[in-house]
């Protein structure tokens, strides 16, 4: 599932001529701002972020993306992703898939993936493959703490396949599969998790937070990236220095990874790939300035 179109512009970020597991990033120049944008979006909203990012990717994030029954969640998913694929002319998108398994039944510690759960992946899916027959496109899978849950997704990859080829529909056998990681724990095995994926991003927010509930921009999340600056540093450490090593693909996101404490680490362990809520775009882009 390496090779082909899609797989370009991430397999180029993720040469490294350092021999060591972190190439520092010495000129802010080579940072690439990934944008994040929510659905519901205006493709105008995406145009400008693909535009001010100039970097050739952006990550989507339509599972908050809501439809009548499941019945129609593949038409809703696919609208969206024809139509940005059509704005990104070429542009690599990266398209967040709905967790394997309910958030609720992983808090409780008793992760299972129910029917309802298993059927709305599978349409998300058929949406971003039908979608990668008009443009560049990469999946990413998010809430992984096991190699188990990628094989799982790649096996449910392969069953949109089957169904699509059913219906004569075109989509790219290319498209890339990666992880996004965002616990200690997850982190803490990012080896193996890294190993098993095309790709990484790491989402720094939970890791200040571990047992807090506090909102990303508050009072209490800005105590909390203090006092947890080392936990979100080692742990971050962790899943780039394995990137790394692995020769794969990483972006590093979450509120955390722009607060002026800790921004200088993140480049020093090569964070090369930064993403950002298209609303920080300038905000981001004024402090990569304040660093060159």
């Amino acid at each position: 599932m390496k090779s082909g179109a899609n797989a370009e512009a991430i397999e180029k970020s993720s040469r490294h001529t350092d021999t060591s597991p972190f190439a520092c990033v010495e000129d802010t120049a080579h940072v690439s701002l990934i944008p994040l944008l929510f659905a519901p979006f205006d493709q105008s909203e995406l145009e400008k972020a693909l535009d001010s990012a100039n970097s050739g990717m952006a990550l989507l994030d339509a599972t908050g993306l809501q439809a009548d029954t499941l019945l129609y969640a593949e038409e809703r998913f696919f609208s969206l992703y024809e139509r940005s694929v059509e704005t990104a002319r070429g542009a690599l998108l990266f398209l967040l898939c709905p967790p394997l398994v309910p958030q609720e039944s992983i808090l409780s510690n008793t992760p299972r993936q129910t029917s309802a759960s298993r059927e709305l992946l599978l349409s998300q899916l058929r949406a971003a493959l039908r979608a990668s027959a008009k443009g560049h496109i990469a999946l990413v899978l998010p809430f992984v703490h096991t190699v188990q849950e990628i094989e799982l997704a790649r096996r449910s990859i392969e069953q949109a396949m089957r169904e699509l080829t059913a219906r004569k529909l075109w989509f790219d056998e290319t498209v890339m599969l990666g992880v996004l990681l965002e616990t200690p724990a997850a982190l803490a095995l990012s080896h193996g998790l890294i190993e098993a994926a095309d790709f990484v991003m790491i989402d720094t927010d939970p890791l200040s937070r571990p047992s807090s509930n506090a909102a990303p921009v508050s009072k209490r999340f800005d105590e909390l990236c203090l006092k947890n600056a080392q936990t979100v540093l080692d742990f971050a450490e962790m899943g780039i220095g394995n990137a790394h090593l692995l020769g794969r693909f990483v972006a590093l996101g979450g509120s955390p990874t722009f607060r002026p404490h800790l921004f200088p680490h993140f480049l020093a362990m090569g964070a090369s790939n930064l993403i950002v809520p298209v609303h920080a775009l300038e905000q981001v882009k004024g402090t990569l300035r304040g660093h060159t």
